[in-house]
């Protein structure tokens, strides 16, 4: 079962709020035109079955009691289409639960650990003495107010025993205060000065200090080519 962390995440997205929103309106919708069909349609069948055959007590005795039991038949039918749509529903649902489970496996030590090194990556492309304002988001996960701030580790050329490269990177604003939940835009500004080569892959880890685990490994490649 999810978490209710979870849920709150998932009902905080404006694109699935908007969907759940819609999804409810138009099922009250059909849900009133069906009942306002069937109001209609036991209404004509009534009247047409009054108005049908001779105009005898009798026969109007007889065509009120052939009426009513079609208006029965309807409603019955109503009640096991609604009941064989939820049936569908939660089978449907059951068999996805199985899927998900058959298809897991349990995390070893080295998945586990693999999962815990992996980060997203920031790929960018400049040339030497290019100056590159990358944006990147940031969210506080966290139930209270955090205040972060940023890092960027030496950079170090790929397929090489170099020693680390300094860059001259800044972060654009250096230092935020977020409520709980709040999203911001981030920029790193990186000076791609002489101290890279040209045709050179180099790989940094920036950190957001302040939040738990949030890493994103930026790989930078220096061309030549405008």
């Amino acid at each position: 079962m999810l978490g209710l962390g979870v849920v709150s995440k998932l009902w905080n997205d404006p694109n699935i709020r908007t969907s759940v929103g819609d999804l409810v309106s138009k099922t009250l919708k059909a849900d009133l035109e069906l009942l306002q069909n069937s109001t209609e349609l036991s209404y004509r069948l009534m009247r047409r079955g009054l108005q049908a055959g001779l105009p005898t007590r009798d026969s109007k005795d007889n065509r009120l009691e052939d009426t009513a039991d079609v208006v029965k038949d309807l409603i019955q039918v109503n009640v096991g289409y609604y009941s064989t749509l939820i049936d569908l529903n939660l089978a449907f649902t059951n068999r996805l639960l199985k899927a998900v489970d058959a298809t897991s496996t349990p995390a070893t030590a080295s998945t586990q650990s693999s999962s815990v090194n992996t980060m997203p990556e920031m790929k960018l492309v400049a040339k030497v003495g290019e100056c590159l304002r990358v944006p990147f988001r940031v969210e506080n996960n966290r139930a209270e107010t955090t205040t972060i701030s940023f890092h960027l580790t030496p950079f170090t050329q790929e397929g090489e025993q170099s020693q680390a490269i300094e860059s001259e990177a800044s972060f654009d604003p250096p230092e935020i205060t977020l409520d709980p939940h709040q999203e911001v835009q981030i920029f790193l500004v990186l000076l791609v000065t002489s101290v890279f080569t040209t045709s050179g892959i180099y790989k940094a880890t920036l950190s957001v200090e302040g939040m738990d685990a949030r890493q994103i490994q930026v790989t930078l490649e220096v061309t030549d080519l405008a």
